[in-house]
Formats: structure tokens, C-alpha cells, sequence
């Protein structure tokens, strides 16, 4: 409870710092009105904040348990104090991976030298049923890179440690390169907004997703090198089974790696 001599304290007050978040949950006024309403834990005890459609800026998508940067200012509300938000954004940490994920991103396309491989990178990113869930999802609900834009920063990741394998043959490293950047792109489909596994999700893994996602593209890179196609493909979604149990491509061996070093790295973090 807040006192009242709290209350003479935060009468106008403004709060600033990074918080986390608990229950989000987006609501509607009868006048059609759209509002953030969830708990954050303050030096005094934990309390409602409100971020209204219009009047506050930044993220617009929260989950439990999510790490923020919050401005707002207090107010009451039928008796009790709550939070009004005027800024909502990542943590410093958070937003800093992300940046670095993008210039990341953008050096690895520019050294990419197969044409097809370029290409076919290009018009996933800029599909528009897959480049904002790709840039915006987190990696996982509760294990590694779990915040808003994980998945994009997990997966540059891991193309980036196989970028940096130079002992792999050229041509595997563009593939591994590629099959790194995709490998969990599936979870665009098992991943909800609020940070809760979709019923899809719950049903099919993943990694059986991918694939789906991305059928079109590769489709297209049927069409132009199928081989090439083939291979990605192998890389995307083999497993070790009976006696078939060496993979095809060493650069597999390298991402699975890499995918574990990333995931691990991320985990630490959190």
C-alpha cells in the first residue's frame, strides 16, 4: 500500500528507469480506445501502468516477464496510483544487440558472393509474410533470447560464428551461412506476439515450420540451381537416423555448434 506520505511525495512525480514487466494485457474502452495495461515492481510495491493508444511512444507489444525501459508519470485512479506511460522501450542491452544484429546482417549479405544465394536472401527478408515476425519474435519464451527482436538477434548469430569458419570449403560456408540465418525461422509460426506458444506450436515443432515458411523462395531457387536448393534443404532439416548418422555437409556440424554457443551465450545473458 501507498501511504500518505507517499502520496504527498508522488503527487507530479515522474518515473524513469528499467523495469519488469508482469501480466500485460491489451484492452479496449467502451469509446473504442486501445490501451497497455500490466504490473511493474517499483521501490514501493507494485503497481499498474497504463499506455494508452496515441500518447505513448515506443513498443506497442509486451510480454511477462519482459525487461524495459519505462518512462511515465503517476496518477490516481478511482482511489489508487497508477503509472501513466509516455515512453516504452528495450532495455540499453537489449536494444544494442539488436543494432548490432542489423549492421551484422547487412555485412554478411554484402560479402555473400553466390548470386542465387543472394538473391534468394533478399526476397525473404523483404517478403512481407515473413520479415516483420522474423525481426520482431523473440527466440524463446523462456530459455535464450527471450525479448522482442530475439530471434532476429539469435539467428544473425549464428550465421555470423559460421561466417567466421573459414576452414570450411567456400561454398558450404554460403550455404551454412544461409542455413544458419533460416534454421529457426519457423518459430515465426509457434511464437505468439504476447510470448505464448501457438496452438500450432504446441502440435509441431519448429523446425518442422521452416521449411513451410519458406517454400516459395526455395521453389524459386529450384528453378535456378537445384542442386543448390537440394543442399539447403539438408542443411535446414536433416537429423541423425540409423545408420544414417554422418551428415552430408560438414558445414552442419558447424551450425549445430554455433546454434548451441548462441543459444547458451543468450541464456547467460538472461
Amino acid at each position: 500500500m501507498i501511504t500518505r506520505q507517499q502520496n504527498e511525495v508522488l503527487i507530479g512525480q515522474r518515473l524513469s528507469g528499467e523495469f519488469t514487466i508482469k501480466n500485460p494485457s491489451y484492452r479496449v474502452t467502451k469509446r473504442n480506445s486501445g490501451y497497455l495495461i500490466f504490473d511493474l515492481k517499483t521501490n514501493l510495491s507494485p503497481v499498474k501502468a497504463i499506455a494508452w493508444e496515441g500518447s505513448c511512444n515506443g513498443m506497442n507489444k509486451l510480454w511477462h516477464g519482459q525487461n524495459i525501459q519505462l518512462e511515465g508519470l503517476w496518477e490516481q485512479f478511482n482511489g489508487l496510483w497508477q503509472v501513466k506511460c509516455l515512453s516504452i522501450k528495450y532495455t540499453n542491452k537489449q536494444a544494442q544487440e539488436i543494432a548490432q544484429a542489423k549492421i551484422r546482417l547487412r555485412a554478411l549479405f554484402a560479402w555473400l558472393p553466390d548470386q542465387f544465394l543472394k538473391k534468394f536472401v533478399i526476397q525473404i527478408l523483404n517478403d512481407e509474410s515473413i520479415a516483420k515476425d522474423f525481426s520482431e519474435a523473440p527466440a524463446s519464451i523462456n530459455h535464450h533470447h527471450a525479448f522482442f527482436g530475439g530471434l532476429l538477434v539469435h539467428s544473425v548469430d549464428v550465421a555470423w560464428q559460421v561466417f567466421n569458419q573459414h576452414r570450411i570449403p567456400d561454398q558450404e560456408r554460403y550455404l551454412g551461412v544461409v542455413a544458419g540465418l533460416f534454421h529457426d525461422l519457423g518459430k515465426i509460426k509457434t511464437l505468439s506476439p504476447d510470448m505464448k506458444r501457438s496452438q500450432l506450436g504446441v502440435l509441431v515443432d519448429h523446425e518442422q515450420l521452416t521449411l513451410e515458411v519458406l517454400s516459395l523462395h526455395l521453389k524459386w531457387l529450384d528453378s535456378q540451381d537445384p542442386k543448390l536448393s537440394v543442399a539447403l534443404r539438408n542443411l535446414l532439416c536433416w537429423k541423425p537416423r540409423g545408420f544414417d548418422r554422418i551428415p552430408k555437409f560438414e558445414v552442419y556440424e558447424v551450425i549445430k555448434m554455433a546454434d548451441r554457443v548462441s543459444a547458451g551465450s543468450g541464456y547467460n545473458k538472461r
